[in-house]
């Protein structure tokens, strides 16, 4: 692909879609609702572990403005209890972006908006990665300049760029151990793989799956030298795969059990997960409440066709350097969890975040579909008219990207947050009832401990909680409480409470929380 010098204007169309994408970034970091994932972020940069919360709350009446306690930085904990709490109860979590957040939680405050404060400083420094990997793909000026102008207004990238994870973090270690793997192969020497190296250890300490990235630069590698397992740049990347990983064995032996995401394995209908791959797709580029009524959800169709054109010009047409990459990637990232899904019933492709590289590559196919039309090869390949009509459709897709951005900076809760709807909903009923009381049964220690966190954000902070552990009958309340609930309640609990003459009154009950009404036995109506 050649590197023709654009005119001015398109320099102009991207520096305003880079400014637009920092101002996606930076504003309103505050005005979305924290979920529980977020609360599980606060809580190990606190420097304590969810069984240490669920000790101080069990078994006894606290208000809410205790659980705060584990959603800032404590002066009597430290960095080191941090990265222990993670690789004791949460592995799968490696340490690089929580002390990044801790640190800098620290030096503002302590508020929980500055773990979002991160994560739109890393995702800005992605964008400036990203333009570099684009023009290590592509080896073309203006593919690099429109990668980085369609990833600076993309949905996804904003969204996860505003979330207190590490996802924003994952986003930047792809595109920067990809740049600088693409560099060393093309200009091998000692130093460049080195840097990929270093570039290896800091991605495998970023993410968890970064290992299966890894592994992709791996078969890149061996495909770009024809399965010929002496070549010396198979060869070159070992060696600096190696540098890069030996040190993550010192995380990886100390893993005992990666469970954190054993629910995505439980049975999802399949029909719904290939409707929920659509959506996803569609995401990369146009993001909104897919509803009938929706305009939106129509122009998300036809970007599902444009998707798919860009995905097969790539296949059919791109260098074999550029194809290889792109779908080596996303095989070895996507496929594994895709057949899974498809054989066990699994959910694990129909959680964004899982398989984010996906999405990625297929933002590179569409950046080389455009690039082949605006910017082709041979100058009579697209007549002048029909560049004009691909010139409108890229300002269309930005146009949607704008939109959706635009749509998701307004609302407090947005589809990432998932049972955060829940939770503004229940914080909402409860902030408007006298005197209340809530009621939550802990069957493990660490049960329940991110809704209630997230929670708390939101009620009252004299609102008074009591967490059951080893009896699941409520005792009396005081006689000052005129509204008793109950949190969340399984099928069991529920069962046990009616047998034991308990009454309960669904208030509220959405997909992952609810709230119930309880009524006390008779025995305990003329309370003293």
């Amino acid at each position: 692909m050649p590197s023709p010098i654009p005119r001015r204007p398109f320099y102009w169309f991207c520096l305003v879609l880079l400014l637009l994408g920092i101002g996606f970034r930076v504003l309103h970091l505050d005005r979305k609702v924290y979920w529980q994932d977020e609360a599980f972020t606060m809580l190990y940069i606190s420097g304590y572990s969810p069984v240490e919360l669920a000790a101080e709350i069990s078994d006894r009446t606290v208000s809410m403005q205790t659980l705060q306690k584990y959603q800032h930085p404590s002066p009597q904990r430290n960095l080191a209890d941090t990265t222990q709490n993670l690789l004791t109860y949460n592995s799968a979590h490696v340490p690089i972006y929580y002390s990044l957040a801790r640190l800098w939680s620290q030096l503002t405050g302590g508020q929980p908006v500055a773990l979002r404060q991160v994560a739109a400083v890393i995702s800005l420094l992605s964008l400036f990665w990203g333009y570099w990997f684009f023009q290590e793909l592509f080896r073309s000026t203006p593919a690099a300049g429109l990668g980085l102008a369609l990833i600076a207004v993309s949905p996804f990238h904003v969204l996860y760029g505003q979330e207190a994870r590490e996802y924003s973090l994952w986003i930047l270690s792809i595109f920067a151990s990809s740049a600088l793997l693409l560099r060393a192969l093309r200009q091998p020497n000692r130093r460049n793989w080195l840097f990929y190296g270093v570039a290896v250890l800091l991605s495998l300490y970023s993410y968890f799956l970064n290992l299966a990235i890894v592994f992709a630069h791996g078969v890149y590698v061996l495909c770009l030298s024809r399965f010929q397992w002496g070549a010396i740049a198979l060869r070159q990347w070992f060696y600096a795969a190696l540098l890069g990983g030996l040190p993550f064995l010192l995380w990886l032996v100390q893993v005992r059990e990666v469970n954190a995401a054993k629910w995505t394995a439980k049975p999802f209908d399949r029909l719904v997960l290939l409707k929920v791959w659509g959506i996803n797709l569609a995401r990369s580029f146009v993001d909104s409440e897919f509803t009938l009524r929706n305009p939106l959800t129509y122009f998300a169709l036809g970007m599902l066709l444009f998707i798919a054109y860009a995905i097969y010009l790539t296949l059919r047409t791109a260098p074999p350097r550029i194809k290889l990459f792109i779908f080596v990637l996303m095989g070895c990232t996507a496929l594994p969890f895709a057949l899974a899904d498809l054989v066990t019933g699994g959910r694990r492709t129909a959680i964004f975040r899982f398989v984010m590289p996906t999405y990625l590559c297929i933002q590179m196919a569409v950046v080389y579909c455009f690039s082949e039309h605006l910017w082709p090869r041979s100058p009579q390949a697209v007549a002048p008219s029909q560049r004009n009509r691909w010139r409108i459709g890229l300002v269309s897709v930005v146009m949607l990207s704008i939109i959706s951005c635009w749509q998701a900076q307004q609302a407090v809760y947005w589809w990432n947050k998932y049972d955060a709807q829940d939770t503004l909903a229940i914080a909402s009923y409860l902030n408007q009832q006298e005197l209340p009381l809530l009621i939550t049964h802990m069957a493990h220690p660490c049960a329940q401990c991110g809704q209630l966190l997230a929670l708390s954000h939101r009620v009252a902070p004299d609102l008074p909680l009591q967490v059951l552990s080893e009896s699941p009958l409520p005792p009396p309340p005081p006689a000052a409480i005129a509204n008793t609930f109950v949190f969340s309640p399984t099928k069991k609990w529920r069962k046990t409470l009616t047998q034991a003459g308990y009454t309960l009154t669904k208030e509220y009950r959405g997909p992952d929380q609810s709230l119930w009404r309880l009524g006390f036995p008779n025995r305990w109506s003329d309370r003293s």
